[in-house]
């Protein structure tokens, strides 16, 4: 039977999520719990997608098949009194239809970068969690800047210079910010990310809250991207413990 299996995680520790030569991903710790568990020597994980070393998830959402007596709803408890020490969660676990596929079901994903505003250096408890801001960031600016974002777009000059796939054009469904006292989030959503596209997005909008790229420039690096020289971009790249994958959205059911 084919199991879907949502999780969290905080991604300081791990070399992101993808099973790598090695291992000290979250694919690999994850995996090797579940072929212990249910005892299941040849399971594979099917994520949604990647995440970087240091990104974090509020929810990855993977599938594998199994035979298994142990009922699916049984294996968050089973597996987080093995993980939660480890940083990963298992949120729940349920049985789904052989065709859904975590990745190629999802019809959105939602990532949230999270900015601490401030002179002073946020909690502690939270330093692992958010890029600290301490020099000018006029959310006005930003908030003017981000709705650029919006729309179906070429994000060729919001990616890594070594991407491969087929195409760069994607749809974001939805750019936003949300203040809360010090606290910046940076809310995206989409049909899907190149790699290193929201770190980019985020670098380019801090520029923006400096004063040192007008607003209207997102548009255009969206809508000209060979107008931005990849190898000397105008930003630089935020780090990767502000950022978080929020969620995966699909179409009704599983």
């Amino acid at each position: 039977m084919r199991i879907r299996i949502d999780l969290a995680y905080d991604g300081t520790d791990f070399r992101g999520w993808q099973s790598q030569p090695g291992g000290g991903t979250v694919q690999d710790l994850l995996e090797h719990s579940l072929r212990e568990v249910l005892s299941a020597p040849g399971l594979r994980l099917v994520g949604q997608g990647r995440t970087d070393a240091g990104v974090h998830a509020l929810r990855q959402v993977a599938h594998f098949d199994a035979d298994t007596l142990i009922p699916p709803e049984r294996l968050p408890r089973l597996l987080n009194k093995r993980l939660m020490q480890r940083g990963i969660v298992v949120l729940e676990a349920r049985r789904v239809p052989n065709d859904f596929h975590a990745r190629f079901s999802a019809s959105s994903r939602t990532y949230c970068y999270v900015l601490y505003r401030s002179e002073t250096p946020p909690p502690v408890y939270s330093l692992r969690y958010c890029h600290h801001v301490s020099h000018r960031f006029d959310a006005g600016l930003v908030k003017e800047a981000i709705g650029g974002f919006a729309g179906r777009h070429d994000f060729a000059a919001l990616c890594s210079s070594d991407w491969e796939g087929d195409t760069t054009v994607r749809t974001m469904l939805e750019a936003s910010l949300v203040l809360e006292g010090p606290w910046v989030h940076l809310i995206f959503k989409a049909n899907a990310f190149l790699h290193n596209m929201v770190r980019h997005m985020v670098g380019l909008l801090l520029e923006v809250g400096k004063g040192r790229i007008a607003p209207a420039i997102v548009r255009s690096v969206v809508e000209s991207p060979s107008s931005v020289d990849s190898s000397a971009r105008p930003w630089n790249l935020p780090p990767a413990r502000g950022l978080f994958l929020a969620d995966v959205q699909y179409p009704e059911g599983p």
